[in-house]
């Protein structure tokens, strides 16, 4: 499974991973702002803007996310 974008304009997007999980973002000053299922990702986007900087930080949530359920907190 995957992330499966439903909607991303130069500052929102919107879509689900794995086929279940709501995923959402947020440019929001300079910072982008992940949201997957409840785990919140945030990422400064000095150089980048727009959808290329959601997109970037979409991916780099996805791997924080998968890395925390992998290895939860104690």
């Amino acid at each position: 499974m995957g992330l499966k974008i439903e909607h991303m304009d130069e500052t929102s997007l919107k879509g689900t991973l794995d086929g279940m999980l709501p995923v959402t973002g947020a440019i929001e000053g300079d910072k982008v702002k992940i949201a997957i299922a409840g785990f919140l990702h945030e990422l400064s986007c000095d150089f980048i803007s727009g959808a290329a900087a959601l997109r970037h930080a979409v991916y780099s949530a996805i791997a924080q996310y998968r890395n925390a359920q992998r290895f939860p907190a104690a």
